[in-house]
């Protein structure tokens, strides 16, 4: 009787009950579990009738019963319910590690949350580039006024040619300035290229309004504006002032000079990365839009000529 009693408050203790393999309880624990396991999608319920158990079987032989009619598939899909929907890489690696038990790893398996989940939008188609400079210009107005310039400038805009991605880079005291700026960009492109610009991209700031439309409409070029919400339409000049940003705190860092000092820091960043060879090409930015054959040599000596300055500069201002 001591035993059956153990045998009994074992079973309590793991939250069973010895009852429910007798007929009737049986088969209405089996639904309970069937739908609970269903609901979480976890795990196939092996549906079997009720097993005959003797009074006299041994723990051993009931135990081998309960595992093979009360089957939780020890599968991917578990895994990765349970470790947070990690991936099947992830899950892989643990197997190998001996972290998880030898299971395996069905790839092809969808998983409806993980679908649900971990959506993301597809990446933006590219657009054919412009063959011919100044065909299409890019624009953006940057705004850094967390410190002012020593000329007290806030503000810079890029101009960046489509076809060749030489850039232009003005500091500007207010954006209203903008206007002056691309009017300073246009004069200079125009006479040292002898070509015309055609067309300007630009998002829908106010620095872009109808004083900048104006001027385009009486200088025959076709001002392009981004749809709203949508910065990715101006990518290119997005993503050159990031880069840019990214390089003038670099080098404010590296070289120690102050934050007021971030105007001669981007423009010296604008200069280098128009002569760097870009990802796709093998030619720098100035070579196609100067027309000028150079050397990879010259463009070096002139970099460092470059930051012989800066250092110049900031060995004046820790003094």
């Amino acid at each position: 009787m001591s035993s059956v009693n153990a045998t009994l408050s074992s079973n309590t203790v793991h939250g069973e009950k010895s009852e429910k393999f007798n007929g009737t309880d049986f088969k209405r624990w089996q639904q309970k579990m069937l739908f609970y396991l269903t609901t979480l999608n976890l795990v196939r319920f092996l549906r079997e009738d009720a097993p005959t158990v003797s009074e006299n079987e041994t723990d051993k032989n009931l135990m081998a019963i309960k595992l093979k009619l009360l089957l939780i598939v020890e599968c991917s899909n578990l895994w990765h319910g349970r470790l947070g929907h990690v991936n099947y890489n992830t899950l892989k690696r643990l197997v190998k590690l001996n972290l998880l038990p030898t299971i395996d790893i069905n790839k092809t398996h969808k998983c409806e949350v993980c679908v649900e989940a971990k959506m993301t939008k597809l990446p933006f188609h590219s657009v054919e580039r412009s063959t011919t400079p100044l065909e299409l210009i890019h624009s953006y107005i940057c705004d850094l006024k967390f410190v002012q310039t020593i000329g007290g400038k806030k503000y810079f805009v890029t101009f960046i040619d489509d076809c060749t991605r030489y850039c232009y880079v003005y500091l500007l005291r207010g954006k209203d300035d903008a206007l002056e700026a691309f009017q300073t960009y246009k004069a200079e492109v125009e006479n040292q290229l002898s070509q015309r610009i055609k067309n300007i991209c630009s998002d829908r700031g106010g620095e872009y309004g109808a004083p900048f439309d104006d001027y385009c409409v009486k200088s025959g070029i076709i001002h392009q504006t981004t749809a709203p919400y949508s910065p990715q339409s101006n990518g290119v000049a997005e993503r050159k002032n990031r880069t840019l940003k990214k390089m003038m705190n670099a080098l404010l860092i590296n070289s120690g000079l102050p934050q007021n000092l971030w105007g001669e820091a981007i423009l010296s960043a604008n200069h280098i990365l128009n002569k760097i060879p870009q990802k796709k090409k093998d030619k720098t930015p100035y070579v196609p839009f100067r027309r000028r054959d150079r050397q990879v040599e010259d463009e070096v000596d002139e970099l460092a000529t470059r930051v012989d300055d800066m250092e110049l500069v900031m060995a004046r201002f820790q003094r």
